[in-house]
C-alpha cells in the first residue's frame, strides 16, 4: 500500500526525507517515506509506504502561502479505502 503525491512545479522544498522520517517515526499508518526532487520537470514526488489500509483526505489552505494538508486515517472496516482529490491552479 502506497500513497504517492506528485507536486508539479515544486522543484525545491525545505522538507527532506530525514525530516519526514522523524515526523512519521511513531506512526501507526506510515512505514517509510521517500522524497524525490526532479530538476528536469521541476517537480517533487513524495511516496509514503503504508503499514495498513488507510483513507487519505487532502485539503488546501485558501489564504497565504500554498499549503497542502493530507490526513490519513485507518480504513473503515469492511469498506474500500477512500481518497479525495484536490487540484489547484
Amino acid at each position: 500500500r502506497r500513497l504517492t503525491l506528485d507536486l508539479a512545479q515544486v522543484a525545491r522544498t525545505a522538507v527532506d526525507r530525514r525530516d519526514l522520517e522523524a515526523v512519521f517515526a511513531r506512526s501507526k499508518l506510515v512505514g517509510a517515506v521517500d522524497v524525490v526532487m526532479d530538476p528536469d520537470d521541476g517537480s517533487t514526488h513524495l511516496s509514503f509506504l503504508l503499514k495498513a489500509a488507510s483513507e487519505a483526505f487532502a485539503s488546501v489552505e485558501p489564504a497565504g502561502p500554498a499549503r497542502l494538508q493530507i490526513d490519513l486515517r485507518p480504513a473503515a472496516a469492511g469498506g474500500p479505502a477512500r481518497t479525495n482529490s484536490v487540484r489547484t491552479e
